[in-house]
């Protein structure tokens, strides 16, 4: 490899790297409101009732990440 397909390549591998790490923390800040997700499947859990956009997170991942929200009786 040369030094413009390196660069290129380490441009590419970081902006993968910075998508994964804001999607961990969007989980992480979402899980810290009590609300499931399963990554596999792009699900997120939320109690019937609550107001899902009430989360900026739920917002977020729907939008970015093509998450599907899903009601669940408790």
């Amino acid at each position: 490899m040369d030094m413009k397909q390196k660069a290129v390549y380490q441009t590419a591998k970081t902006k993968i790297d910075n998508a994964l790490k804001r999607r961990a923390n969007l989980l992480y800040r979402l899980r810290r409101h009590g609300i499931t997700a399963n990554t596999k499947e792009r699900v997120i859990f939320i109690p019937y009732g609550d107001n899902p956009w009430r989360f900026p997170q739920v917002r977020r991942l729907h939008q970015e990440y093509y998450f599907n929200i899903q009601f669940i009786i408790t």
